[in-house]
């Protein structure tokens, strides 16, 4: 959030560092749907670790892989819902 500037624009930011776990662990996914109030099918993780993606997609999620310099999907995960450069290219998509 910070590496792209957007801290500002949330009302909330939310953490594991109460459940003792951490991504990809299921559980750290599951309690930010239960926090949010939705199925994991109604939620999407964005994030530029192809590791994440995956965790989040075998938890249920819908998610958004970033392309960046070094990064990649993992290669054994599902393909992520959405494949973008840059954050902007990500919600073109999301809007359409």
């Amino acid at each position: 959030m910070a590496y792209a500037g957007l801290t500002g624009f949330f009302e909330q930011l939310l953490s594991i560092d109460s459940l003792k776990r951490y991504k990809p662990h299921p559980n750290t996914y599951y309690s930010t749907c239960k926090q949010l109030k939705v199925a994991p099918a109604q939620a999407m993780l964005v994030a530029a670790h192809g590791w994440d993606t995956a965790g989040a997609q075998l938890a249920g999620l819908q998610a958004a892989f970033i392309a960046r310099p070094g990064q990649q999907i993992y290669p054994l995960a599902p393909a992520p819902t959405l494949t973008g450069s840059t954050l902007p290219d990500i919600a073109r998509q999301l809007i359409g």
